[in-house]
């Protein structure tokens, strides 16, 4: 019995020993949103289905566009004529480009 114990204890010991030790992950704070009104035109716009610029459907246009891309998925919104922000959804089932404005 006494011979057990100690190879159980040696087993635990070393089990201790060779866990890995935890660590916290360093923290990434998320991506500024910048101004992204200068990419983004409007569906009528010959640039707007070739691919090389952003389409923003929207009754405020291009103005007051502002993104945060982060390993390629970018979260944008538009602030209205009161500067409230409303968030531009990508249609990427129709086109990757296509933003359209939520007026909620």
């Amino acid at each position: 019995m006494k011979r057990l114990l100690t190879v159980c204890a040696l087993v635990f010991g070393a089990g201790v020993a060779l866990a890995p030790t935890a660590s916290a992950q360093d923290y990434v704070p998320a991506p500024p949103f910048e101004s992204y009104s200068q990419y983004f035109v409007n569906p009528l716009q010959p640039e707007a289905w070739t691919g090389s610029k952003l389409v923003a459907v929207s009754p405020f246009g291009t103005d007051n566009i502002y993104c945060a891309a982060w390993h390629g998925m970018r979260d944008c919104y538009q602030l209205d004529a009161a500067q409230r922000q409303h968030d531009l959804v990508q249609i990427a089932a129709i086109s990757p480009t296509l933003y359209v404005y939520n007026p909620f």
